[in-house]
C-alpha cells in the first residue's frame, strides 16, 4: 500500500472512532434527553390522553403538585422504561436462556434498585401508579415455554405451578417483596407451555393471578415472508384459539417474531387485521430489541416497534443496562408519586408529546 492510500485508510479509521465517541457521548451525556426524534408513522401510533377521575379538579391538582418534593425525589416522569424479554428458563445462561438461579437474582436486583412491574395495560394507557422515587418495568416472556408455566400436583392432588418455573417464581417473590407488583405478560404461539391437558387450568390461573397473554402468532411464523392473507391468518387464528378456551383472553399486544414486521404496504397488519371474520387489533408491538423504551406520551414513539431488552450479562442487556443506571440514573424514569400527576424536568419538555397529556396534569420543574 503507498503512503497516499495508508493517509485515506488512517483518516478513515479516525473518522469512525470519533462518530461511534460522539454516538456514546450523545447517550451518557447527563443534560441531552436521548430520546427519538423521528415522528410516527403508523395510523395506531397515537396515544390518546389519560383522562382524569371525575372528580379530581384543577384545585385538587395543584394542591398534588404542591406536595410533590422534586428536589428531593428529582422525578422523571418522561424518563426511559426496560421492557425486558426471557426467553426460556435452562440449565445455562445464553444470549436468550436464563437460569433458575440467574432469573431470581434478576428479580432481586431489580427490586433492591427500586424497579416496580407494571402491567402492560399500565403501560398502554400511561397509567403509572408507583411509589415517588422508583422505575417501572414491564417483564414479558415469549414462545410460550413449558419453562414458564410448568404444572404440578400438591400433596392434595391440586394442580399448582411448579416453583422452578417462571410462574412459580414470580409468585414466591410477590410473596416476599408484594410491593414488587405481580406482572408479566406471556406472548404465545399455538402450542403454550406444552402440557396441553393443563392448558385451560393455566390460562385461568394466569388471568385470575394478574398475569397477561399477547399474541406472537400460531407458528412463530416470519411476516415478511407471508402474503397479507397469511399473515392475517397466523396473527387472528392463535388470538382465536385461546379466546375459544378462554373467552377473557383477549391480545392487545404483539411480540413480533424474530422482532421482524411484515414489508411495505403489509405492515398495518401486524396491528389490526381481520380472520375468518372476527377481527383483531394490537395497542402496540415489539421489537427483539436491544435497549429501553420510554412512555407513549414522547414524541416520535413508534407502537409498531417499541424496543425491548433482553435478559442476561452481556453488552446492551439487563445487567449492562442496570449498571448504565446505577453509575447514572437522570435518563431513568422517576415516579412523582402521583398517579393524577406527570412530572419532568424542564430539560425534557420539548421532548413531550402534549397533545395527549392534559396540560392541567403536567408539572414541569
Amino acid at each position: 500500500m503507498n503512503y497516499g492510500k495508508k493517509i485515506i485508510v488512517l483518516l478513515v479509521l479516525i473518522v469512525l472512532v470519533v462518530g461511534l465517541a460522539f454516538g456514546l457521548t450523545r447517550y451518557f451525556n447527563k443534560t441531552e434527553p436521548n430520546v427519538p426524534v423521528t415522528t410516527t408513522t403508523s395510523a395506531l401510533s397515537t396515544t390518546e390522553p389519560t383522562t382524569l377521575p371525575t372528580e379530581t379538579t384543577t384545585e385538587s391538582l395543584d394542591d398534588l403538585k404542591e406536595g410533590i418534593d422534586t428536589e428531593k425525589i428529582k422525578p422523571n416522569e418522561l424518563g426511559e422504561i426496560m421492557v425486558i424479554v426471557y426467553h426460556r428458563l435452562a440449565e445455562e445462561n445464553t444470549n436468550y436462556d436464563r437460569t433458575v438461579e440467574s432469573f431470581k437474582a434478576d428479580l432481586k436486583r431489580l427490586y433492591d434498585a427500586g424497579y416496580r412491574t407494571i402491567s402492560m395495560e399500565d403501560y398502554i394507557h400511561s397509567s403509572f401508579d408507583l411509589p415517588a422515587g422508583t422505575t417501572p418495568i414491564l417483564l414479558t416472556f415469549d414462545d410460550g415455554s413449558i419453562s414458564h408455566f410448568k404444572a404440578i400436583k400438591n400433596e392434595k392432588g391440586e394442580l399448582m405451578p411448579d416453583p422452578d418455573c417462571v410462574v412459580g417464581i414470580l409468585d414466591a417473590f410477590y410473596e416476599e417483596y408484594p410491593d414488587f407488583g405481580k406482572h408479566a405478560i406471556f406472548y404465545v404461539n399455538a402450542d403454550a407451555f406444552q402440557e396441553p391437558e393443563y392448558l385451560e387450568w393455566k390460562l385461568s390461573y394466569l388471568l385470575d393471578n394478574g398475569y397477561e397473554l399477547g399474541n406472537h402468532t400460531y407458528g412463530h411464523n416470519f411476516l415478511n415472508k407471508l402474503t397479507g392473507k397469511e399473515i392475517q391468518e397466523v396473527i387472528g387464528s392463535n388470538e382465536q384459539l385461546y379466546h375459544d378456551i378462554n373467552e377473557q383472553v383477549k391480545f392487545t399486544s404483539f411480540a413480533l417474531p424474530y422482532g421482524i414486521l411484515p414489508e411495505g404496504d403489509d405492515e398495518v397488519l401486524a396491528m389490526e387485521g381481520e380472520y375468518k371474520g372476527v377481527p383483531y387489533k394490537h395497542e402496540i408491538a415489539f421489537l427483539v430489541g436491544w435497549r429501553p423504551t420510554w412512555p407513549l406520551y414522547i414524541q416520535g414513539i413508534e407502537r409498531s416497534g417499541i424496543n425491548r431488552v433482553q435478559c442476561g450479562d452481556a453488552e446492551f442487556q439487563l445487567n449492562w443496562w442496570l449498571d448504565v443506571y446505577e453509575e447514572d440514573g437522570s435518563k431513568r424514569f422517576i415516579s412523582d408519586g402521583v398517579f393524577e400527576i406527570i412530572t419532568i424536568p424542564a430539560a425534557w419538555e420539548e421532548y413531550l408529546d402534549k397533545e395527549s397529556v392534559e396540560e392541567e396534569r403536567l408539572l414541569v420543574y
